[in-house]
């Protein structure tokens, strides 16, 4: 009989736990064009090639109108280190990991923010941009190590109109 208790008292502890995990999951949620606001800036994230998502550890979930917003945000709350997701100009609406993205950051594909920062999830579709309208290109890594210091394209933007 202890036996048969003891097998329950397991069973009901892993029932348990499975059901613990799985109301924990952390999982990103799909940006709602028009309605969701940026949590950095708070304008209405609206532009279906630009946005960006952060959850935290805890599964709280931050939305943004661009990457420079996340990062912006990141830096500013020491949010670094959870996971983080934007969508690419070559895949809109999509949210993929930041760090499988290639960016490329031109004075002719201006972001929300006024950055000029684009993620691309292929390579073939960052250089066909490239090509089209110059640039330059970082890592996720490289855009993080680099945002600070990164130079105002805006100018370079408005002499080329």
């Amino acid at each position: 009989m202890e036996f048969k208790i003891k097998s329950k008292r397991k069973a009901f502890r892993a029932i348990f736990l499975i059901i613990l995990l799985s109301s924990c999951s952390i999982e990103k949620s799909p940006i709602q064009y028009g309605e969701d606001h940026c949590a950095f800036c708070t304008m209405k994230i609206v532009q279906p090639q630009f946005g960006a998502e952060l959850i935290t550890d805890k599964g709280k979930v931050y939305k943004f109108d661009a990457v420079e917003c996340l990062i912006n945000k990141s830096l500013k709350d020491n949010l670094e280190g959870n996971l983080s997701y934007v969508v690419t100009f070559d895949n809109p609406k999509t949210l993929t990991e930041a760090e499988q993205c290639i960016y490329l950051r031109s004075p002719n594909i201006p972001s929300p923010m006024g950055m000029f920062i684009s993620a691309f999830k292929t390579r073939f579709e960052l250089e066909k941009q490239l090509e089209i309208n110059g640039g330059d290109i970082y890592s996720w890594q490289e855009l993080l190590e680099n945002f600070q210091n990164l130079p105002d394209l805006r100018m370079v933007s408005q002499s080329r109109k």
